[in-house]
Parts: structure tokens; sequence; C-alpha cells
């Protein structure tokens, strides 16, 4: 991992034409236990680069196939060179025209070459697919074709990914300010989605549609609509911003097919294994005893970063709270983000006596 990571820094800053100080890396959780790979860019404003590596899923080909040739290796034959291209010095674990900077010093002796090509030759041949969220994007595509109250929905994701483009963040999210639940949300990009059947050119519909876009605008979301009869693709490129760039997929998907939903199941997935066992007497009682819509936490934003994700969040007819644990360090900022955006919420923990009632009042059911 510190092999790695080394060499992911020098590759992307050789291809970017970035200096040193402009990229830095972190193992996490720390230089002792070395589970993940964190990148930022740690000069004012960024380059924008990492971002590349997100949307542009042949980006990181170019990433591997230069960390190769950086670790005296032949990206073509697999050959190991032995030593920098016009130096005669062989190179046995690291060099400094390989892996050694004066930035990773204490690493020096973790370094290895030779532990990497494996790795960065199954990357030539990848591709990046980004998640909205914090699963996977096969399950959290799984997730919104699940919610999708319509196969005209389940159409539109599907082709949104099938051309590679940026999965939404939620399907069927209640935004509680405007009374209005859009099919689907980009929430970073503060969009929303409606995908009209053919019953939207009823003239009532047509005027119900209006009012709620008015309501969305004024309150600063970007208002897109796919309609049965249209030709989606010049829409998606209209807004590239939003949806991402096309981008050939490298093999060809298999869509799961959501099973019918039940009368006992109407509000969607609902996986009590998501969340830890200490919350799961109040979660079953919330759904069971008083039909609560129980939906996954939110990445909560904030100036254009990331405080943390919510616990859960309870609907009951127009009445929406949002649940967060309050032994989580970031609950007061999360707390205080929604509490500026006049969105009630909760930061509890599971044995606090006193949470059930005050979700029940704040859901207005009465006991």
């Amino acid at each position: 991992m510190a092999t790695l990571e080394a060499v992911l820094k020098t590759a992307i800053q050789v291809e970017f034409q970035l200096e040193d100080r402009e990229l830095a890396t972190e193992a996490l959780p720390s230089s002792d236990n070395r589970k993940e790979i964190l990148l930022f860019e740690s000069a004012e404003g960024g380059a924008g680069v990492l971002q590349r590596l997100v949307d542009e899923p042949s980006v990181i080909k170019r990433i591997a196939r230069r960390a190769i040739e950086l670790i005296h290796f032949d990206p073509d034959s697999g050959e190991d060179q032995k030593h920098a291209v016009g130096s005669s010095e062989l190179c046995e674990a690291a060099c400094y025209a390989c892996l050694l900077s004066y930035y990773n010093q204490r690493e020096h002796r973790l370094l290895d070459r030779h532990v990497l090509p494996d790795i960065l030759f199954s990357w030539i041949k990848a591709d990046v697919q980004a998640s909205p969220s914090i699963r996977p994007r096969e399950d959290h595509l799984t997730r919104l074709l699940k919610v999708c109250d319509s196969e005209l929905e389940r159409r539109w994701l599907t082709e949104v990914d099938s051309l590679g483009l940026q999965l939404p963040n939620d399907a069927q999210r209640l935004i509680e300010s405007c009374h209005v639940r859009p099919d689907f949300e980009y929430q970073k990009k503060k969009t929303v989605i409606f995908i009209d059947g053919p019953h939207h050119d009823e003239e009532q519909q047509k005027e119900k549609d209006h009012d709620q876009e008015d309501d969305l605008e004024d309150v600063g979301y970007l208002v897109i609509r796919f309609r049965y009869d249209q030709e989606w693709k010049p829409i998606f490129s209209k807004f590239p911003d939003v949806f991402g760039k096309f981008s050939v997929r490298t093999s060809e998907r298999v869509y799961p097919t959501p099973e019918p939903e039940t009368d006992d199941d109407e509000e969607g997935p609902f996986d009590l294994e998501d969340y830890e066992p200490a919350w799961h007497p109040l979660l079953l009682k919330l759904k069971n005893e008083y039909d609560v819509k129980i939906e996954h936490g939110e990445e909560i934003m904030s100036e254009g970063r990331v405080v943390d994700l919510e616990l859960a969040i309870f609907t009951k007819g127009r009445h929406v709270v949002h649940l967060l644990d309050s032994q989580r360090l970031t609950a007061k900022n999360i707390e205080s983000v929604l509490k500026d955006r006049n969105i009630r919420s909760f930061s509890t923990w599971p044995e606090d006596p006193h949470i059930l009632g005050q979700i029940l009042h704040a859901l207005n059911i009465k006991t």
C-alpha cells in the first residue's frame, strides 16, 4: 500500500504536469494500518485533475501506464528494464527516479517496485465506475431501480448507466420545502429529474407540473424533464455538468429486474442490516407499529464538502424527520447544517428513552 501510494502520487503528477506540492496523499485510517489511500489537491483552488479520475473512465488507464513506466517496466511487454531511462545505475527496490522522494522519506524502507506490476497491469484494462453514494455503483443502481415507480423510470436509469453517465443520488425523495417528490435527484448539483409518461400530456397534469417547477426553481433547483416520446441523448448532452460525458462501457451490463413491491413494502427497500443492531428496536417499532417510511440517510453537504452521512430519514405523510447518531463526532456539524436549512432533525442515541416520543410527535403521529 505504501508503494502504491507513492507511485500513484508520482504518476498523476507526471501525467498532468503537477508540481510535487500540488498533490498530497495520506494512508487511511493510519500509516500503521493501511486500508485506503486518500489523494487530495493541496494547492489552493486545485487543478481539478482528481475529478477527472472520477468523471473520465479511461483516465485510470493512462495513470496505470505512466506508473508502470515510472517503476522501470515496459508497459507493453511487461519486461523489467531494471533502471531509469538514460541511467546505467540499477534500481533494486526503489530509487529517486521512481518511488523515492523528499516527501516520503519515512517510508523509504517500505517501498518495493516489484510488488506493483500485477496491480498496475490490471488497471490498464480497467474503467472507473463512479457511485454518488458510499455504496458501489452496482449496488446503488440496484437500489434506485427498486425504488422506481414505473418501467419508464427504470428504462431511463438503465440508459444513464449504459452510457456511462453519473447516476442520481436518490429516487422518489420528498423535497419537503416544496412538497414535491421528483423521480430522481442529483443533490450536489441541486438538480431534479422528472420522467414524464403519457398522462403528463393532460392539461390538469401540465398545470400541476408547471406549479411544481416554479416552486423548485424558486428555492434554487434546476428542473430537467425527460418525456416518453423524446430522444433522451440530446438532453443528456445539454447538461454535462449534471450527467457527465458519454463513455463506452467495457462489457455488456445485465440489469437486475426489480421484484414487485408488496403492500407491506410500498415505500421501497428497507434493510435492517444497513444499521447497527442497537438501532434495530427503534426502527422496527417505527416501521411495523406506526407505518413510518424509513430511508437511508443522505450525504450532508456544506460549502461544497461532504460533512458526513445521516443515519436515517423518517417520513409519514407530509412530515419528515432526519435522524443523526449523536455518538458520531460530526453529529453537531450535521445538525447545524440541517437547522440552517429549516430541516427538522434529532441527534440522539439508541438508549434515549424519549426519542421515540419525540419522533412520533414530529411526524404528527398520535399515540
